[in-house]
C-alpha cells in the first residue's frame, strides 16, 4: 500500500498494491520472470518524472530499480557503454 505520489515528480498517485525496490542486479531477472510467469499485473518505474498515476492507485506490483542498477560502465566494445535501468 505504498503511496505512488511519493515516487513521482508531479506528486500524483494513490497506493500501489505492492511496491518493490530492487537493489541488486542478480535479483531483477528472477523477480521479473516470477511476475510474468505468475500472471501478475506489474510495471517498472524509473525516476517518476514522466509518470502520472491515478489517485485511486495501481492494483498491481510496481518495481523500481535501486542503487546497484544506477550504473554506467564500459561495455564489451570500446564504443559501447552499459547503462543500468535505475
Amino acid at each position: 500500500r505504498e503511496p505512488l505520489a511519493a515516487h513521482t515528480t508531479m506528486g500524483t498517485g494513490g497506493p500501489a498494491a505492492c511496491f518493490v525496490v530492487v537493489d541488486r542486479r542478480d535479483a531483477m531477472e528472477p523477480l521479473v520472470a516470477a511476475l510474468r510467469g505468475g500472471g501478475f499485473r506489474w510495471m517498472m518505474l524509473g525516476g517518476g518524472s514522466n509518470t502520472l498515476f491515478d489517485d485511486r492507485g495501481f492494483d498491481g506490483v510496481v518495481v523500481q530499480p535501486g542503487r546497484e542498477l544506477r550504473l554506467i560502465e564500459e561495455g564489451p566494445a570500446p564504443d559501447l557503454v552499459v547503462a543500468g535501468a535505475g
